[in-house]
């Protein structure tokens, strides 16, 4: 291969030069294989660094000559010219206007340049999940909202000033918490943990519960969403070690200092401990979450508490009446009781000193849900499971050599016993235990302080579960499985970026699902010409087979051309087929994404809860 067919590479590099001004360049390389080493093609000034502000500050265009004679202006006339890819991006900028989030970023942050560099990182993560060490060669064909382009360093400063500025950050926090809706608003509370090698993240970086499973230690982000405008509203960095049951007084602290008085949190049993759930009633925090049957308080009502037949809850299960209309695999059965928690006093009042116990009984209502087919799937399970090890033993199969799962399992479902030394091996069912283990099969329990309607509080708590998926989302399509940083600083930056870019995606998403929606019921109108309709209905079913991110990378491919001459200024786009242009058109039509509906959480399908 000769040096001709090698390709030319880009870099964009900083220079400081004696001066003290450092310079921004691009410069071209090509790998010579005779000289086994990359050579220099060219090297071009882009601008210099502001030293108050860290910005790009573009070069001064160089006065082109004129043209030697009038011949050669005309066979060379002054032309530019441009090819970008814009049909994904274009989607990324409909999101971020019509959900106000690019607008809230820009109020924000003050700083010229950092509003865009924050929105360009993040809208890149969504088209890409690459690493920012790519974007310099990505954004040459994408257009991004900072103009003088991004670069890796660019990026890695940008996230370390992001870490610093505590005040922006809250900013924005506090304007996405107040838009969220009026009256009571509703907030989905998780958290996840993020790996990382570097020891340069303490005191945040610590050896705990890791959700990953590959070892390493963490960091753990807390994370506020909005249920009605399904935008991450705020993040909090912890170390990893700290666990869930220790975050809600913070979360509590956070939700009012944004100005939400009557907040109400979606929690997941992680957070739902005896000890929260007091402080969540003595601070009138409103909430809906899912407890743990273990817990003797929540799990003993189901047999304890009777209707005026004396029919236990657990038996209740069984009433028609008492099927989910909007999920018919769902049987649930609700009490109301008076729990009385107790605490310990924080300060001094009166005759009361501080460490005084004191207790109150607060109203809780207390659901039961019975998943029909988990019960049965899960007691199928554990009768194949205990059935073969009951054969493969009395076959003949030596106890030391089954794996300690099964030896386990051996020990808690089955008797063995020999007739006699030597004896044969009889091996006998233990029925008690095996019933036990089934009793709570597909059966989990929500709790509210708020809602009385065992139906209302599924629905809310379903809605919860789309932030597990926000949490894949990061993970696998932001560039969010490791930290990739080394400073607690650009981490808490990164991460905001992140929180931006999942913004990003939710509300496209949601968008999407409406078009898809839309286009099904479009698909059977028969007030619509017979053309139409079939159009609606390959619309509907393409949607059905494509991921969010395989959207945006199908729309990827429309470019536009841009020319300036001295005969004209023209523009035009890659011609796109009938049923893009349908989602196009519908999705202009989305002006802006209405909260969830009732419709919509009837048709949110029930995920694993328990």
């Amino acid at each position: 291969m000769s040096q001709s067919e090698t390709p030319i590479k880009t870099r964009i590099v900083r220079v400081k030069h004696k001066n003290g001004t450092t310079y921004v360049e691009r410069r071209q390389f090509q790998y010579d294989p005779k000289r086994k080493f990359n050579v220099p093609v060219k090297s071009e000034r882009i601008g210099k660094i502001c030293p108050e502000t860290g910005e790009i500050i573009p070069c001064r265009p160089k006065r082109k000559a004129e043209p030697v004679n009038n011949q050669s202006a005309d066979i060379a006339p002054k032309a530019t010219a441009t090819r970008t890819s814009t049909g994904g991006t274009d989607l990324l900028e409909w999101a971020g206007r019509t959900s106000g989030l690019d607008a809230k970023v820009r109020a924000a942050f003050s700083a010229e340049g950092m509003a865009q560099k924050i929105l360009s990182v993040a809208r890149y993560w969504v088209m890409t999940g690459l690493a920012v060490n790519r974007i310099g060669t990505w954004q040459l064909t994408h257009d991004l909202p900072y103009l003088p382009g991004m670069t890796p360093d660019i990026c890695y400063a940008l996230f370390d000033d992001l870490g610093l500025n505590e005040t922006g950050m809250q900013r924005l926090f506090q304007a996405l918490a107040n838009d969220v809706e009026e009256g009571s608003p509703v907030f989905a509370l998780d958290s996840t943990t993020t790996s990382s090698h570097s020891k340069n993240l303490e005191p945040y970086i610590r050896d705990g519960f890791n959700k990953a499973g590959d070892g390493l230690a963490t960091y753990k982000l807390v994370t506020f969403y909005s249920i009605a405008s399904r935008l991450p509203v705020s993040f909090e960095m912890q170390p990893g070690n700290i666990s869930d049951v220790s975050c809600v007084t913070n979360a509590i602290k956070r939700a009012q200092s944004y100005g939400l008085r009557v907040p109400e949190f979606i929690l997941d049993n992680g957070f739902m401990k005896r000890d929260n759930i007091c402080a969540l009633l003595r601070n009138h925090i409103q909430f809906t979450g899912r407890a743990t049957l273990s817990d003797n308080w929540v799990g003993h009502s189901l047999d304890d508490v009777t209707d005026v037949e004396g029919k236990s809850l657990r038996a209740q299960f069984e009433d028609w009446t008492n099927v989910c209309p909007f999920d018919h695999s769902i049987h649930g059965v609700s009490t109301t009781q008076m729990i009385e928690f107790s605490w310990a006093r924080e300060r001094k009042r009166g005759e009361k000193d501080v460490g005084q116990a004191e207790s109150q009984k607060f109203r809780l209502y207390i659901h039961f849900y019975l998943n029909i087919n988990k019960a049965h799937n899960a007691a199928e399970e554990l009768k194949n499971r205990i059935l073969n090890l009951k054969s493969a033993l009395e076959s003949g199969t030596a106890l030391e050599s089954l794996s300690d799962a099964d030896r386990k399992r051996v020990e808690r479902f089955l008797i063995l016993s020999r007739a006699g030394r030597g004896g044969k091996l009889k091996v006998a069912l233990n029925n008690n235990a095996l019933q036990k283990a089934i009793l709570n099969s597909g059966i989990f329990c929500l709790i509210s302080n708020k809602h009385k309607d065992k139906w209302a509080v599924l629905k809310r708590y379903r809605m919860r579960n789309r932030i597990e998926d926000s949490y894949r989302t990061s993970k696998n399509e932001l560039d969010g499985d490791k930290a990739r940083v080394w400073s607690v600083n650009k981490v808490r930056g990164k991460e905001f970026c992140r929180m931006v870019a999942l913004g990003y995606h939710f509300y496209l998403q949601v968008a999407v699902n409406k078009i898809k929606a839309k286009a099904k019921e479009r698909a059977i109108d028969t007030a619509l010409t017979q053309e139409d309709r079939n159009a609606y209905a390959k619309l509907g079913k393409w949607l059905d087979t494509m991921t969010l991110h395989q959207i945006l990378d199908w729309f990827d491919c429309v470019e536009t051309v841009t020319v300036k001459n001295s005969n004209a200024r023209k523009r035009w786009s890659t011609e796109a087929t009938k049923r893009d242009q349908l989602f196009i058109k519908m999705l202009r039509e989305e002006r802006h994404v209405d909260p969830w509906t009732d419709d919509d959480l009837d048709a949110i399908p029930g995920e694993s809860l328990d």
